[in-house]
Formats: structure tokens, sequence, C-alpha cells
């Protein structure tokens, strides 16, 4: 059975982490079994794929892998339920397929978690892309609405909500959908603190 290998670089001991560095030695991957019909899915960029395979394998996987209880990284005092990721995809890895994490956060429940983290998340990743652009090269985006992942270096950067800067849309369409099936009300919970 083919597996693909889960890589999360390790270096935040919170959001407000502002030298965030990461270097050898990297944390042992975390092998996933998958089929090969997901593999291939994940490899040809089908829509949605990557997202589920995020969600129902990869993050089980991080927050189960001790045996200590994973904590939200925004509250830091509840259990982490789901994670915010800026990943990487690297197909021709020498030890296989890799997903590389530069963004592993356990959040909890809390919409108030997730926004922080994600802005977090966001604020890495166009950081480190103005500072190393080749890093663009695989760097994915995930549309918030209806879930297309599209490389960066291929189809460009997303459109992001102007007025939280957490979420991502792939045409003007799908945020106007997006807002009247909720967005706005997270927008405006957010923007309020």
């Amino acid at each position: 059975m083919p597996y693909i290998n889960y890589v999360a670089l390790e270096g935040w001991s919170s959001l407000d982490d502002h030298q965030h560095t990461i270097g050898p030695p990297y944390p042992p991957p975390i092998k996933i079994p998958l089929s090969n019909d997901v593999l291939t899915a994940i490899t040809q960029n089908r829509s949605g794929v990557l997202d589920q395979f995020l969600k129902n394998k990869i993050w089980p996987a991080f927050i189960g892998r001790s045996s200590s209880v994973c904590v939200c990284i925004a509250c830091r005092n509840r259990p982490a339920t789901r994670m915010v990721n800026t990943i990487s995809l690297h197909l021709e890895s020498p030890d296989g397929p890799t997903i590389v994490d530069h963004t592993p956060f356990p959040v909890c429940d809390s919409n108030d978690c997730s926004h922080r983290a994600s802005r977090r998340a966001n604020k890495y990743r166009m950081d480190t892309t103005a500072a190393v652009p080749e890093i663009a090269d695989t760097e994915m985006e995930m549309c918030n609405n209806c879930k297309v992942t599209k490389f960066v270096s291929v189809d460009g950067r997303m459109k992001r909500c102007s007025r939280c800067k957490a979420k991502l849309y792939c045409s003007k369409e799908c945020q106007k959908q997006d807002w009247k099936n909720g967005h706005k009300h997270y927008c405006k919970s957010v923007t309020d603190e």
C-alpha cells in the first residue's frame, strides 16, 4: 500500500513567535497510508482531495501522536481537535511523496482560536514567500468556498478577504457565496476584537 510522508516543522511554541526558525535536524515524518486512487488524486491536484486527506488522516495522526493531550496553540488550555496548516507538496522527494507543513497549528473547536491561527499562518506564508520567492513554486492555496486547490507558481495568489485577511477565494463569485453562507458572521466577530 502506498503512503505519503507528513513532516510537521515544529518550532512553534505560540502564535506570537516572531523569530520562528526551523533547521536540521528535522522531525521524523509521519507515514500515512493511502490508496492508489487518493495518491493519484492528490498528485493531479483534484479539487478537495488534499483538504479531505488533511482532515481525515493527517490531523488525527498529528494530534494523536503523543500520549499526552495535544493542546490548542491559541488558547493554550483546551484540547486540540483540528489544525491550521500551511503545506507544500513535494511529489519527487527521495523518500516518496511528502507533505511539509510549515505551520502545524493544533487548535480547539473555538472559532476565535481557529481564526487567530489562520491569521498567523497567513502572515507566516506571506513573510516567507516575500523573503524566499522560490518557495512559491511548491506552495498551494485552497479556496474557502469551493475547496479548489491551486499552485501559487502556476495560478498566482488567490484573493483574500480584505477585512479579516484569513480566508482565500479563487473568484469573486466564491467570495460572495461564502459571505452568504456565513463568513460575514465570522469576519465581523474577528475584526471586532
